[in-house]
This record gives C-alpha cells, sequence and structure tokens, in this order.
C-alpha cells in the first residue's frame, strides 16, 4: 500500500515537473519583438485616474482601438488592487459617455444583483438611498 502511494506521489511530482518545462518555455526572440513592437504601438500615458477629472484626452487613444466593439472585457491582478479600479472607473465612464457603451457587468452574486435590479426597478421596497442601491448587489470591493 505505501508502495503504490510513493509511487503515485513521484508521478505526480513527475508530471508537474514536466508540465512547467512545456508551459514556461522561453519565448522565441521573434516572437517576443513582435509583441514589444505591438505594446510600443498602442503605449499611451494615462495622465489621471480620478472619475472628476473630464479632460480625457489621455483616453483618446481608445476611441480607434475600441470604436465599434459590442463586448470589452476589463480584468485586475487582484481585487483590493485600488489604483485598477479607479483606473477602470474612469476608463468606463469615458466608455460610456464617448464610445456609446452602456452596459456594465460586474462579478457579483445572482441573488445580490436580483435584489439590486428589484430595487433599482420599485424603489419602495427598502428606506435605501438611491445612490447606495447598487450597494445590495455589488462586492464591497466594486461599490466602494
Amino acid at each position: 500500500m505505501i508502495k503504490k502511494i510513493l509511487l503515485a506521489l513521484i508521478i505526480c511530482v513527475i508530471l508537474i515537473l514536466v508540465t512547467n518545462m512545456v508551459m514556461y518555455q522561453d519565448v522565441p526572440e521573434s516572437t517576443r519583438k513582435e509583441h514589444l513592437s505591438e505594446i510600443e504601438r498602442y503605449k499611451s500615458d494615462i495622465k489621471s485616474l480620478s472619475m472628476d477629472d473630464t479632460n480625457y484626452n489621455d483616453l483618446k487613444i481608445f476611441d480607434t482601438i475600441l470604436l465599434g466593439n459590442k463586448v470589452l472585457m476589463l480584468g485586475e491582478n487582484t481585487h483590493d488592487d485600488g489604483q485598477t479600479l479607479r483606473a477602470k472607473s474612469r476608463l468606463i465612464k469615458y466608455l460610456h459617455e464617448n464610445l456609446g457603451y452602456n452596459i456594465v457587468l460586474y462579478e457579483a452574486g445572482q441573488y445580490d444583483t436580483w435584489i439590486m435590479n428589484e430595487e433599482m426597478n420599485e424603489h419602495k421596497k427598502s428606506k435605501i438611498v438611491t445612490d447606495s442601491v447598487g450597494g445590495l448587489g455589488l462586492f464591497y470591493f466594486w461599490w466602494a
């Protein structure tokens, strides 16, 4: 029995090592240069993360890149990255006001968002201030 467990453990370790070697191979220099060239093509300095900053000259680069798209996904490394959330908030405001994006989906619980939508539609069930209704359905880090 112990020999079988030891054998299974050794096989797992070997599989992990082989998978690691396959997954993390060096990127060929030609591919790396191509990727860096593409990044340089679209690289642009962002002047502000504040939603109060309505001078959108720094976001105009998105006019040509994102115009006409129907779906845009924005991600983050962690949920607790406040600066990324601030930047995304300003970008979402810009996309809505300037490029016609009008639907925003957030990661949230299905029941919580149902409650939030019901409150937004009927706003009579609770005594929640209208500006705080989003807090019913969205995770704190989105709403805050």
